[in-house]
């Protein structure tokens, strides 16, 4: 009886942890060390303008590619110090063809005969790539005027091997009456917040593909299995001592996902490579080596959010039989509560389904936050019975403008 009690408790502090006490512990430590921070941001100076190459890898993108080919040139950063890069793997459509456009000394096309997956489009365009830093960014993320510049500065500490942007989801894409969307405003805010915090007491938990820069060099060929190859290369470059920057001011704009389908083929995706990813730098979790990453960034940001499903049906199997057991009816209160949200949830994803709108904030934030267990539970199906695929699927809700 005592062991069911005691699991059930380490159950629920994980889960606390996880989604409260992690946050706030972040708040806490970097109120402490802010002064620390804006010293370091002081001696950075905004005249620093090192060599920059861009690489957009790219698969049928003639919605997007012209938007995106004028957002990367009209960028506020000298002209002779940027070059563009485009991979284009096999694309069927009109995208090379409107790319060409473009060609010019600074404008480099890369055509591959077939799709190979998003890192070996990435490694054939660093063999061309002559900058001092690569900016990765993808063919629908559209990049404020000032994003180089905000993210060069930091590369002026030679500690900081990487430095991401602040992902936002465009504002036709975040209505409230567009439930998968505006959850995912809501949930890349937070993020966000995270992120920053993470990135001033040590390192963010890993650079997000939109829009992430690295030192030339630091990394010379991405790992071609990868699914997540943002994530698995954040991880390389901590490993080597480098340190991780989130640039709050670098905003970059990307609509998101607005079907239900599509929001789960590009959550599956992204949780199938944070399993993959996590088991491949296991020995980085929990380890003092890694400074603060590897004892409380990576473990609490990304493994708790791999086994989150596994605790919370851990909590309620535990809660049954402890109710069972003692006949305590308040231990039987975390099931109760989770199947009340689980209803709950099914009945906001059925009404995301049939185009039904969910006004509440908190209501729609309980389906979301069931969709993105389930999506977890079937990355790991996929993960362990070797079902996915190295080659991006291109989510075409949301190819648009980023206004």
């Amino acid at each position: 009886m005592e062991l069911v009690s005691y699991m059930l408790i380490a159950t629920l502090l994980l889960l606390f942890w996880a989604y409260l006490g992690y946050p706030i512990l972040l708040a806490f430590l970097t109120k402490i060390r802010k002064g620390r921070e804006l010293n370091s941001a002081l001696l950075c100076n905004n005249q620093y303008e090192p060599h920059v190459s861009i690489i957009i890898p790219t698969y049928n993108e003639e919605k997007v590619i012209w938007s995106k080919m004028k957002n990367c040139l009209e960028l506020d950063y000298p002209k002779d110090k940027l070059e563009i890069i485009v991979v284009d793997s096999a694309s069927t459509d009109r995208t090379r063809e409107i790319i060409e456009k473009f060609r010019s000394e600074s404008v480099k096309l890369i055509v591959q005969s077939e799709r190979r997956g998003k890192a070996v489009a990435i490694n054939e365009a660093l063999k061309h790539a002559n900058g001092e830093i690569i900016l990765l960014t993808d063919a629908n993320a559209y990049l404020d005027k000032r994003t180089l510049k905000h993210i060069v500065k930091h590369f002026q500490r030679p500690i900081v091997g990487g430095v991401e942007g602040k992902y936002v989801v465009s504002r036709n894409h975040a209505k409230p009456t567009n439930v998968i969307a505006y959850e995912e405003s809501l949930f890349r805010t937070m993020e966000n917040w995270i992120r920053e915090r993470e990135s001033m007491i040590d390192s963010v938990v890993g650079m997000v593909g939109e829009l992430f820069a690295f030192r030339n060099g630091v990394i010379n060929k991405f790992d071609e299995n990868a699914i997540a190859e943002d994530f698995d290369a954040s991880i390389t470059i901590r490993k080597k001592g480098y340190v991780l920057i989130h640039e709050p001011n670098a905003v970059v704009l990307e609509p998101s996902a607005s079907s239900l389908s599509d929001e789960i083929k590009q959550k599956m995706r992204r949780a199938v490579g944070t399993i993959q990813a996590l088991f491949k730098h296991y020995y980085v979790l929990l380890n003092p080596k890694y400074g603060l990453y590897g004892v409380l960034i990576l473990p609490s940001h990304k493994l708790l959010q791999v086994i989150s499903p596994f605790l919370l049906i851990l909590l309620m199997t535990l809660s049954i039989a402890d109710y069972m057991i003692t006949g305590n009816i308040l231990l039987f209160t975390p099931a109760l509560v989770e199947v009340l949200c689980a209803i709950l949830g099914v009945a906001v994803l059925l009404g995301v389904k049939f185009n039904r709108g969910v006004k509440n904030p908190i209501v729609a934030g309980i389906g979301y936050f069931l969709l993105m267990q389930l999506i977890v539970l079937l990355a790991w199906w996929e993960y362990l019975t070797g079902s996915y695929s190295v080659k991006w699927e291109k989510i075409e809700s949301s190819r648009g403008s980023p206004s």
